[in-house]
């Protein structure tokens, strides 16, 4: 049995609780069940009255799937090496050499991740663009409408080893920092089983991470060895005593320029190590030696299906993409639709290994103190053995200038005698055009070194800006399938409605992240597109009600006006609209299936441009706007803003009658009741 996606994802969380507390609850929440969408709804209420011995008893003996878990193949030291060699790479070696100088906390963690298994199919719908002449770009493209959906994709099986059917099932750490935990397909191939043990404990023991509470207290006794230097180096300048005390007061997060006494390093780095841990979900110190804390998947389970649905729906757009232009000989692809099938579907909770690294570099201004304080990161590292990093850039100023300045003195020095010797020029001019080079060199250098102290600020305006751009793209394509009014969205105005909330989730002020807040935020975004989802039905079905209810009335007025003929009563009720000389169009529309004639008693459709005589019998609500937007082009008022007062309020009282015509005729129900002569409010 085929199921709709829109109802898969609308269906309540399989492990759901809010009134639950402990183990029972725990258990539920992390022993995913790996029946198809089929199964589920006869499987949830068996497992709902599972006790938490009886479900770890089902999971010890394979009734039910237990969560996998990965173990970790980095070690913490490798994970900063990593985390280095990606600042290295994409820096072009012109990274900050003293990114963890000023204190950082590593701290390993297996992070929840919800594997998704489905078997989809996908059609698509588009706007195809041909270019007349191939072999030639600049060939103006003919565009065509596909009449008919076309099949992308049938029966296809997408893997939980795919990237798009993973998604974290937690809040606690921003969206794109979590990419970096997914791993190989290989590596997850070879995952384990989570025992209930450490389900219940929240915990599980692994070798190789082990040791990231030495990889912090290392990197404590050297951000303290630093501070005691400058402590010293200050109290050799004259240094009060009372700035000591301030600066060690605020220790919690370490830098160079800190000064405390031996004491107050050692109790300040085991303060900010907790501090560290509890960020990460649990302290070392509550940990037995060893234990590497499970992230509690505090993620409903439907939501985490609508977010890799979204993923599913945007791969298949590629691929729709990329079918059409291979097989349809389209050069470009607008106006896409894709409708995608779920046939049935599986879940598996999986637990994926995962450095979190806080570290404090360089500083920034807060308006809300009017201070400037040290300024903190947040990087992700897989602890996997291809150790993936998700971190923000962070390149030398001194670096970049010197890399800057020396590129361009180089050029301009070594050409500047080749040209003069080529050309012949005299060597004094030789000598002023190498001053020159210099001082570009240095302004070069200058200009770099800012760039690359500001290039966390501006990739953040940057990400911003392209948040706004795809704001205003969804308007457009919302404003373009704007519906009449009052009726329900279709269902790709609806995806694309549903699309943009969630990339706004995940997007939006993500420097920003706050773990309850982003949670409330997803629980109501899923709450608002169920009743948005539920609003459409509802109006889908009213909508066939009335048009039946509709059907039925003038089946049974023909039968009774082709039995009895037309009643008195008819005529007169209708004889001061001039409906009697109507008989011969209601006989052709009974014969021929045209409509009745229609009455443009208040001249709307005169306003709008649209001649009753030469129109068909059916006019869209796509026409009426069309012919709307032609004549508000001609009849706004900023097209007389130069003409005679008489003129300008002319113009303005034809616009303000030409919307309250549009207003009237969008709406089918209300054009409907104007065309049989009725007032509409």
């Amino acid at each position: 049995m085929l199921r709709s996606p829109l109802l898969a994802l609308l269906r309540p969380s399989l492990y759901h609780n809010s009134n639950g507390a402990g183990v029972d609850v725990l258990l539920r929440r992390c022993i995913a069940s790996a029946a198809p969408a089929e199964e589920e709804d006869a499987s949830r209420d068996a497992f709902s009255s599972q006790t938490a011995a009886e479900a770890a008893a089902a999971a010890a003996a394979g009734k039910r799937s237990a969560p996998l878990l990965v173990p970790f193949s980095l070690t913490p030291s490798g994970a900063l090496a990593a985390f280095v060699r990606y600042q290295k790479s994409r820096c072009f070696s012109l990274h900050a050499g003293d990114l963890l100088g000023a204190g950082y906390s590593l701290q390993p963690a297996f992070l929840p991740f919800y594997l998704f298994e489905a078997v989809i199919s996908a059609e698509a719908i588009a706007t195809l663009g041909r270019r007349v002449d191939k072999s030639s770009k600049s060939s103006p493209l003919v565009w065509s409408k596909m009449q008919q959906w076309q099949q992308i994709s049938s029966q296809l099986l997408l893997p939980r080893t795919e990237p798009c059917m993973q998604v974290y099932a937690s809040y606690r750490l921003r969206r794109d920092l979590a990419e970096a935990a997914k791993p190989a397909p290989s590596t997850l191939e070879a995952a384990l089983s989570v025992t209930a043990e450490d389900v219940r404990q929240r915990q599980h023991r692994d070798s190789v991470a082990g040791s990231a509470a030495a990889a912090y207290k290392a990197a404590s006794e050297l951000a303290a060895a630093s501070a005691d230097a400058s402590s010293a180096a200050a109290s050799a300048a004259g240094t009060s005593s009372s700035s000591s005390s301030s600066s060690s007061s605020s220790s919690d997060r370490p830098s160079s320029s800190s000064s405390r006494s031996s004491s107050s390093s050692s109790s300040s780095s085991s303060s900010s190590s907790d501090s560290s841990s509890s960020r990460a979900g649990s302290s070392s110190s509550s940990r037995a030696p060893g234990m590497v804390p499970l992230d509690e998947p505090d993620m409903r389970q439907a939501i985490a299906w609508q977010l890799c649905h979204r993923q599913m729906m945007h791969q298949q757009v590629e691929a729709a993409v990329a079918h059409f232009k291979q097989h349809s000989g389209a050069d470009d692809v607008r106006d896409l639709q894709v409708r995608l099938t779920v046939h049935r579907r599986s879940v598996r909770l999986a637990y994926l290994p995962a450095y979190h690294l806080h570290y404090v570099h360089g500083e920034k201004y807060t308006p809300s103190r009017a201070d400037i304080v040290p300024a903190e990161y947040d990087a992700v590292i897989g602890g996997a053995a291809c150790g993936k990093v998700t971190a923000e850039l962070h390149p030398s100023p001194v670096k970049s200038q010197a890399a800057a300045a020396a590129a361009v003195g180089s050029l301009g020095l070594g050409v500047m005698p080749l040209t003069s010797l080529a050309l012949g020029l005299d060597p004094g001019l030789a000598a002023l055009a190498g001053a020159d080079t210099v001082l570009l060199a240095v302004l070069a250098g200058t200009a770099a070194g800012a760039l690359a102290s500001r290039l966390p600020l501006i990739a953040r305006n940057r990400h911003a800006a392209e948040q706004a751009a795809a704001e205003r793209k969804f308007y457009r394509q919302y404003d373009q399938r704007e519906t009449a009014y009052g009726s329900a969205p279709d269902e790709h105005t609806l995806w694309l409605w549903k699309d943009s909330d969630w990339r706004k989730w995940e997007q939006e002020e993500r420097w920003a992240w706050d773990p309850v807040q982003r949670k409330k935020w997803a629980e109501e975004l899923f709450r608002q597109q169920g009743q948005r989802h539920a609003d459409r039905l509802a109006a889908a079905k009213q909508q066939e009600q009335k048009s039946k209810q509709r059907d039925e009335d003038e089946a049974r007025e023909s039968k009774r006006e082709a039995r009895f003929g037309r009643s008195r009563h008819h005529h007169a009720g209708h004889a001061g609209h001039g409906h009697h000389q109507e008989s011969g169009a209601r006989m052709a529309h009974q014969q021929h299936g045209h409509s009745r004639r229609r009455r443009d008693f208040l001249g709307y459709y005169k306003a709008l441009g649209i001649n009753l005589e030469e129109a068909s019998a059916a006019i869209s609500s796509d026409a009426i706007k069309s012919h709307y937007k032609a004549a508000a082009l001609k009849l706004h008022p900023d097209k007389h803003v130069h003409a005679d007062e008489a003129t300008q309020k002319r113009s303005a009282e034809r616009f303000r009658r030409l919307q309250l015509a549009y207003e009237t005729l969008r709406d089918a129900e209300k054009r409907r009741a104007y065309d049989r002569g009725q007032l509409v409010q």
